[in-house]
């Protein structure tokens, strides 16, 4: 997977809710917790 790929998926993700931007950490994404339910749920 390239990188517009990848930037497209999470654009896609954070437009859901599923992920948000996140600062903090040397991640630039963070799961929320309804796309942990998601997951969890296997809704995907």
């Amino acid at each position: 997977m390239d990188k517009s790929e990848t930037d497209r998926i999470v654009k896609i993700l954070y437009g859901d809710g599923f992920v948000s931007n996140n600062e903090a950490t040397e991640s630039k994404i963070r799961i929320t917790d309804e796309g942990r339910k998601r997951l969890e749920n296997n809704q995907l």
